[in-house]
């Protein structure tokens, strides 16, 4: 849950960098701090999963629930792109 509240902070700090290399070094900080989510997520949804005794279940449904997280959140920005102007 930490790093899930990192990644937000570090996202929320993006639009407030002008410039360049502090952009790259929060965009490097939020990507190992999604790598360590990730793995965390996987590591706990097993013990989630053997306690409701559906395991199988569970796992075939999670790689689809987080491509679809992807998707939406790329359409979510693209089309917030298109809507919102910003200065050059």
């Amino acid at each position: 849950m930490a790093l899930d509240l990192i990644r937000a902070g570090v996202t929320a700090c993006l639009p407030f960098v002008d410039p360049v290399w502090p952009v790259h070094m929060l965009i490097f900080f939020l990507q190992t701090t999604s790598a360590g989510f990730a793995l965390a997520f996987l590591a706990v949804i097993p013990g989630v999963a053997m306690v409701r005794n559906d395991d199988t279940n569970t796992m075939s449904l999670l790689c689809p629930a987080v491509d679809l997280g992807k998707l939406a959140s790329s359409m979510i920005a693209a089309l917030l792109r298109t809507m919102v102007s910003f200065p050059v």
